[in-house]
């Protein structure tokens, strides 16, 4: 009987905990300040290409990065911002190997605990035109 209770009480912890025991991805979770460029270029200017029609922007957020359900996603939660176009949802999906090496996102989580990555996202405004933006992502661990 003791033995079946001490069971209990461990599969009880480790099913209560936010952490999977020797995950890989355990290193990578926790609150992240990022900074983004983020480059856009409007659909129609790739017919008639003006010197107005890339812009550039710097945006600053704080994400939490989490577990995914497969075994080799994380996902970033951040607020997502009117003028940010990184996601629809304030949720970014990213599959990282072993070696911190992410594999969507063309980026590597870096051993002073920062990350980079570079994603693509589009954006639909309210008038049919669409604009592809480019990020550049770093992003430093701060818990």
């Amino acid at each position: 009987m003791k033995k079946l209770a001490l069971l209990l009480i461990i599969s009880l912890f480790f099913t209560t905990c936010k952490k999977i025991p020797f995950d890989y991805r355990n290193k990578y979770t926790g609150t992240y300040e990022f900074t983004t460029i983020a480059s856009g270029l409007p659909f129609n200017c790739c017919f008639q290409p003006q010197p107005c029609c890339e812009s550039s922007k710097e945006i600053n957020f704080t994400g939490n990065i989490s577990l995914g359900a497969t075994k080799n996603l994380i996902v970033i939660e951040y607020i997502d911002e009117k003028d940010f176009y990184f996601t629809t949802e304030g949720i970014l999906k990213l599959r990282v190997n072993e070696d911190g090496i992410i594999e969507d996102g063309i980026g590597v989580f870096n051993k002073d605990g920062s990350v980079e990555f570079n994603i693509f996202s589009t954006y639909h405004n309210t008038d049919s035109t669409s604009v592809t933006y480019g990020h550049q992502v770093v992003g430093k661990k701060i818990n």
